[in-house]
């Protein structure tokens, strides 16, 4: 099954080094990543700083 041909399923790009949703945001969507790579970066509540890289490949 083609993804980007499901029903309500629309397909964005994004540019280097911008959000997508940041922490605490609340979201409606769900991002699926088909090519590149992104990063998710917390803060814990210790003020700690994680950061987690995502691939597609």
């Amino acid at each position: 099954m083609d993804l980007l041909k499901m029903p309500g399923v629309v397909y964005c790009e994004f540019k280097k080094k911008s959000y997508i949703i940041r922490q605490r945001e609340k979201v409606d969507s769900l991002y699926y990543l088909v090519s590149g790579t992104c990063y998710r970066t917390a803060i814990t509540e210790k003020g700690d700083y994680n950061k987690n890289q995502l691939s597609s490949e």
